[in-house]
């Protein structure tokens, strides 16, 4: 692939000035769009559209148009923005600006048009960019964030590790996130790892995206899967074989004694032919434990087992790990965790990612 300095037009044609938004500046818009359209509207860039870009001038001073900006949910109107420069067009940090200069060849569509003159990073590369201030726990709450159908606030921070633990009884707070369509599938993050080198962050980015899975539907979904996913080398239980928010279509039996035509599985393993279910406080409803349980039977006639998981349940590393022993068996297999230090890395993964996605340790 060629640099894009080879692109770099004459002086006098090189187009009006332009702001490449990167780094947390760009996760910050990323969400605000998944919160505002359900999706990311934003249009990715050819290889000479993104060549010509990047060859151009940072917009600062007047002609950085802070009010657009802000709408686009890139700011909230008092930290700097950071953006993505050549090396030719380097110029120091401001008030406004924190630049960071591109050290890598980009493939097509590593940057989008969000407005006239304002771009973003994909969010593969936000996510890249994220890796190299945050820890693997952190990278793989973000990328089942960005991988699933549910987006955390602009203004989301991870919880300090070194908070005061939640009570074994004490009920788990809610999280606030918002509902839409995947913008990253793991391919198009696999993809753009493979595409670049020398990027900081990239070792941490492509060991959470191997953990990570496509299709969580909300945090704690996430951190349920991600436990169960995960290689036991990493703190987790090693069910590689998983799809989170699996359709089963049923069968004429399956139909009859659920009333239903299909089920949605929120982690199914299908080797084992198991599936993981989050039952948070909502599920106490009658209407809805009644729905469950009529699910319960129409995947029980398919030969499907459920192991439903509740909020007490997610935090205790044991119970969760003879849960991952039954799947196990049920796949004709044996869990045998010989892992050294086995148990401290299991809890260090769930707490990491309680803390990363907005809850307490544990």
């Amino acid at each position: 692939m060629r640099h894009f300095k080879r692109y770099l037009l004459p002086m006098k044609t090189v187009p009006a000035p332009v702001i490449v938004v990167s780094h947390a500046s760009a996760l910050r818009g990323i969400r605000s769009a998944r919160r505002r359209y359900g999706r990311l509207p934003w249009r990715a860039l050819d290889e000479d559209e993104q060549a010509k870009v990047l060859g151009s001038r940072t917009t600062h001073g007047d002609g950085l148009d802070r009010s657009l900006l802000l709408r686009e949910g890139f700011t909230d109107g008092d930290d700097a923005i950071e953006a993505l420069v050549s090396g030719d067009n380097l110029r120091p940090h401001t008030e406004e600006l924190s630049l960071h200069v591109i050290s890598a060849d980009l493939p097509p569509g590593s940057v989008m048009e969000v407005a006239p003159g304002v771009y973003s990073v994909c969010p593969a590369l936000a996510a890249i960019q994220y890796a190299q201030s945050h820890d693997l726990y952190q990278t793989i709450a973000l990328l089942m964030e960005l991988r699933g159908s549910f987006s955390l606030p602009e203004d989301h921070a991870p919880v300090a590790a070194t908070a005061t633990p939640i009570r074994p009884d004490e009920d788990e707070p809610s999280l606030s996130y918002y509902e839409g369509d995947p913008v990253l599938t793991g391919y198009d993050m696999e993809a753009l790892l493979k595409s670049v080198h020398g990027i900081n962050g990239m070792g941490i980015a492509a060991r959470a995206n191997a953990i990570a899975l496509d299709g969580a539907r909300s945090p704690m979904e996430a951190i349920m899967a991600a436990v169960f996913h995960a290689p036991r080398g990493a703190g987790g239980f090693g069910l590689s074989k998983m799809l989170l928010n699996h359709t089963i279509e049923f069968n004429e039996e399956a139909t009859k004694v659920s009333g239903m035509r299909k089920a949605v599985c929120d982690a199914y393993i299908f080797p084992a032919l198991s599936t993981l279910e989050y039952n948070g406080s909502f599920h106490d409803a009658t209407t809805r434990r009644q729905h469950d349980e009529k699910r319960d039977m129409g995947l029980s006639a398919m030969g499907i087992k459920t192991f439903p998981l509740n909020d007490q349940q997610l935090r205790n590393i044991e119970a969760m790990e003879v849960i991952a022993k039954m799947v196990h068996r049920r796949a004709g297999g044996r869990y045998n965790n010989r892992t050294k230090g086995y148990r401290v890395k299991q809890i260090a993964l769930l707490n990491g990612l309680r803390c990363a996605l907005g809850l307490r340790p544990c």
